[in-house]
């Protein structure tokens, strides 16, 4: 006579290590990049013009990017988007489902439809296998269709599916750039005493760090004859041309999918009886 079979109990096991792997190639990303700028590895030559009313900043024979940037950043990305189908199918087997290949944590930019004959009809949404009604609440509440207002916690979904769709049919695009990180090292007092630096007002061209490309311009009235000395640029790793947030820091981005997605996920925290098992 055999036993009676055990029913399988969910657990957040195999979601906190995605979770955990995706901060791994985003902390990997990092350190790779600020060796670079601990090294002093980027360059800018300032070329004055109009009488010292701009100072155009050049980028001199910096290093070639880094072919890794795309592969680590990939990587954090699709370990984000995998904890999120971990989580499905562990709601489905805490709701005493069975998880099936086509079980998956849905993000959908448009409410899923039916096509009937001549009419489309919106339909429920679903996760194969069944999960609470409660979680079915909770993960429509950060469906992009519901709302895709910067920020909101539906756009940021729609981002992770974006990139995770990109880095898994092309080539996740990364560069570096001077993305709206300057300072000078004078102090604040001496600064203020000299006209030309306190007024001066500064734009970043967003192109790549490449030899001889212009990466920043900075306008200063009255005219300063001679180069600030103090003025030192922050380079970051960017999102390349054709990639959701073109020119925008991939770290801070990543940064910001991994804390936001994060957090949501461990609002299923009462769906697992030996959370964070």
């Amino acid at each position: 006579m055999t036993g009676k079979r055990r029913r399988k109990v969910a657990t957040f096991h195999g979601i906190d290590i995605k979770i955990q792997r995706s901060n791994f190639h985003l902390k990997e990303l990092r350190k790779s990049f600020e060796q670079r700028l601990e090294n002093e590895a980027y360059r800018f030559v300032p070329e004055i013009k109009e009488g010292g009313k701009q100072h155009l900043y050049r980028a001199d024979n910096p290093p070639p990017d880094d072919e890794r940037w795309g592969l680590m950043a990939g990587d954090c990305v699709h370990n984000l988007r995998s904890a999120l189908d971990h989580l499905a199918v562990q709601l489905v087997i805490a709701n005493r489902g069975s998880p099936t290949t086509q079980t998956y944590f849905p993000i959908w930019s448009r409410r899923p439809q039916r096509r009937i004959p001549m009419i489309r009809r919106a339909v429920p949404l679903r996760v194969k296998g069944g999960v609470h009604p409660k979680a079915l609440a909770m993960i429509e509440d950060v469906q992009p269709y519901k709302g895709s207002a910067s920020g909101t916690i539906g756009n940021v979904m729609k981002l992770l599916a974006d990139l995770d769709i990109r880095d898994k049919h092309r080539e996740f695009i990364t560069t570096s750039s001077v993305v709206g990180r300057a300072k000078t090292s004078l102090p604040w007092d001496e600064a203020a005493q000299n006209p030309s630096i306190a007024n001066a007002t500064m734009k970043f061209t967003g192109q790549p760090i490449k030899h001889d490309q212009v990466v920043a311009v900075v306008f200063y009235d009255p005219p300063l004859m001679k180069p600030d000395p103090d003025l030192a640029f922050t380079p970051a790793i960017t999102f390349g041309r054709g990639m959701p947030l073109a020119g925008e820091s991939v770290t801070g981005g990543l940064w910001l999918l991994w804390q936001r997605v994060g957090s949501y996920i461990t609002t299923f925290r009462d769906f697992f009886p030996n959370y964070p098992n």
